[in-house]
């Protein structure tokens, strides 16, 4: 999920959040498992994945790797290493040739980015 940056700090983003929690709840899931600025999710509950045992599959403990249980104690007792859905297989020749049908546009990286790149890149 993400914001627009003129729209930051208008409740756009904890109302996205905060139904993603509701509809994930109604679902039956126990937990959510996201990658994300824990700065920002923590305020929703998220916490560390390393807490409850959950890595990634090379069973290191990325900072941004987050979980909120969503029945309370749901995770005692589980660990494991989360598998991430291969539509994070970004195939980069198919994507620049999706990219070149349309306008050039200067690619930007926003401060953001550059947090959460740092938070994926580092470890618990």
């Amino acid at each position: 999920m993400s914001v627009l940056p003129q729209l930051h700090n208008k409740g756009i983003g904890t109302k996205l959040i905060t139904q993603a929690i509701e509809v994930a709840k109604e679902l039956g899931y126990a937990a959510i498992l996201i990658y994300g600025y824990e700065g920002y999710y923590q305020r929703f509950g998220f916490r560390h994945a390393k807490e409850y045992g959950i890595s990634n599959l090379e069973g290191k403990y990325p900072a941004a790797h987050l979980v909120l249980e969503l029945t309370p104690d749901s995770l005692t007792d589980i660990s494991g290493k989360a598998v991430e859905s291969s539509v994070y297989n970004v195939d980069t020749q198919k994507a620049a040739a999706y990219d070149s049908l349309f306008p050039a546009k200067e690619k930007k990286v926003m401060p953001s980015q550059q947090v959460f790149e740092k938070a994926t890149n580092s470890f618990l």
